[in-house]
């Protein structure tokens, strides 16, 4: 089964991998000049496959290949390995659009209107129950913290004004760590909660329903910048 990755336009799709300029573009939504891309064929005893390469990372390469039609094949093993620990992962409907956009066929079916859409987040994206709809970052991993720190999130403020408060819920099984500032701590535990230090130990099962009920979840991308302003190693 092929793995997934989180995609900012797209949500939740399946990985694809491509080259380190093909990569790039896709990060930038260009495009590529007509011909500039290549689809090269690691051709391997058992296991060959296809990539696409931006022409100009094949020069160096170019005595290695043989052209069939418009495929360019590949079998010297050093070159393949060393061609393939270069490769990127990305968003195989990103990877999709970039063809169109570049003039080539998409390996799915791929609208114009689609592969030029400039929205931050595509109309379909595939948003689950892990996930949140970033207006800066688009669909992101979500994470829960104090209303507090949302609401210093939302308004690009440098942070709550208490204590930020690494919280750490431990089992016997796992530790999930959490953000929360101490006024929060302090109103939802209690005021006798020591918060002399920076790092909070609470037992999981204890604490966990009564913690989660009054917070909030924020783009995790926009809480670690938050915590990066605030001088706060994550």
């Amino acid at each position: 089964m092929m793995s997934r990755v989180l995609c900012p336009r797209h949500g939740l799709q399946e990985n694809a991998l491509a080259s380190p300029n093909i990569g790039a573009r896709i990060n930038a939504r260009g495009q590529f000049e007509a011909g500039q891309l290549v689809r090269v064929s690691f051709d391997r005893p058992k296991r060959s496959r296809e990539i696409w390469m931006d022409r100009s990372e094949l020069v160096d390469h170019a005595h290695l290949i043989t052209y069939v039609g418009k495929i360019a094949h590949l079998k010297d093993f050093p070159t393949i390995a060393a061609i393939e620990r270069s490769l990127v992962h990305v968003c195989a409907r990103c990877m999709d659009e970039l063809l169109v956009r570049s003039g080539e066929e998409p390996a799915t079916p791929t609208s114009l209107e689609g592969a030029f859409d400039t929205a931050l987040v595509a109309k379909d994206a595939n948003v689950t129950e892990r996930d949140v709809v970033c207006p800066i970052h688009g669909v992101v991993f979500k994470k829960t913290t104090s209303p507090q720190i949302s609401r210093a999130i939302d308004s690009r403020e440098e942070g709550p004004s208490s204590r930020l408060i690494k919280t750490v819920l431990a089992s016997s099984k796992r530790e999930s760590v959490f953000w929360f500032d101490a006024d929060f701590l302090h109103n939802v535990l209690g005021p006798e909660l020591d918060l002399t230090s920076s790092t909070l130990r609470l037992d999981d099962a204890q604490f966990r329903e009564t913690l989660m009920a009054k917070s909030t979840t924020v783009c995790s991308v926009c809480l670690h910048d938050l915590l990066t302003r605030n001088g706060v190693e994550v």
